[in-house]
């Protein structure tokens, strides 16, 4: 598990590191936010890429069975 205080641009170097996401595919998802804020997570680095999830607060997201690579995301949706 990785967990963040706000945007991530690069989910293996950036102000965050998750040691495990540059090999591993993400297969769930929990926006425990402190703001309220909605969080989107993008497939590359830096917002870009495919969207893979817009979450609300307090909601799980699971992302099929084999999962997805993502590399990024951003408190805004």
């Amino acid at each position: 598990m990785c967990a963040w205080t706000g945007d991530d641009p690069d989910w293996t170097s950036g102000s965050s590191a998750c040691s495990w996401a540059r090999g591993t595919r993400v297969q769930s998802a929990f926006n425990n936010g402190l703001s309220g804020s909605p969080v989107a997570a993008y497939t590359a680095t830096s917002f870009n890429g495919t969207r893979a999830f817009c979450l609300v607060k307090g909601r799980r997201i699971n992302l099929g069975g084999v999962g997805t690579y993502l590399r990024s995301h951003t408190w805004k949706c």
